[in-house]
C-alpha cells in the first residue's frame, strides 16, 4: 500500500534528524534503542489490524531513519578518516547481506506462522542489543 510506504519514509526522515541530535548529545549509546524497535515490529504488521499494521510500519520508518543516519555517525567515529570510505563499503556489504539472510530465514519461517517469524527477530534483536550493551552501553 503506498500510503504506508510514504508514513514509513516520513517517519524515517524524522528520525533520521531526531537521532542524529541525540547522537550529538550521547554519542554510539543512541543505537541501544534500535533493537528494542525492531523487535516490535512483526507483532505489529503481521495482523489483521489496519492501525496495528500501521504502526508497526512506523516504526519500521524509524528503524530506518536510525540506521540511515546513526549508524553511519558510528562507523565514521569509529575509523580514521583516510579509512572512511572503505569503512562504509564494508559496513554496506554487512548491512545488505544481513538484510538479505534475515529475508531468506523469515521467507523459510513464513509457512511455519507469523510467530516464528517475530521469535527469530526478538532472537536477532536481543542478539544485537547485547553487542551494542558490550560495545556502547557505558560510553560516550
Amino acid at each position: 500500500m503506498p500510503a504506508l510506504y510514504a508514513l514509513a519514509m516520513g517517519v524515517d526522515a524524522v528520525f533520521a534528524v531526531v537521532t542524529g541530535f541525540v547522537y550529538d548529545k550521547i554519542g554510539p549509546r543512541t543505537l541501544l534503542v534500535l533493537p528494542l524497535v525492531c523487535a516490535a515490529i512483526p507483532f505489529l504488521v503481521y495482523t489483521e489490524s489496519v492501525a496495528l499494521a500501521a504502526i508497526g510500519v512506523a516504526l519500521w520508518g524509524v528503524s530506518i531513519g536510525i540506521q540511515e543516519s546513526t549508524m553511519r555517525a558510528v562507523v565514521s567515529g569509529l575509523v580514521p578518516g583516510d579509512k572512511r570510505a572503505s569503512a562504509f563499503g564494508i559496513f554496506s556489504v554487512f548491512v545488505g547481506v544481513g538484510g538479505l539472510a534475515g529475508g531468506v530465514i523469515a521467507g523459510a519461517l513464513y509457512g511455519m506462522g507469523m510467530l516464528a517469524i517475530a521469535a527469530f527477530t526478538c532472537a536477532v534483536e536481543a542478539i544485537a542489543l547485547v553487542v551494542l550493551i558490550r560495545l556502547f552501553g557505558t560510553k560516550r
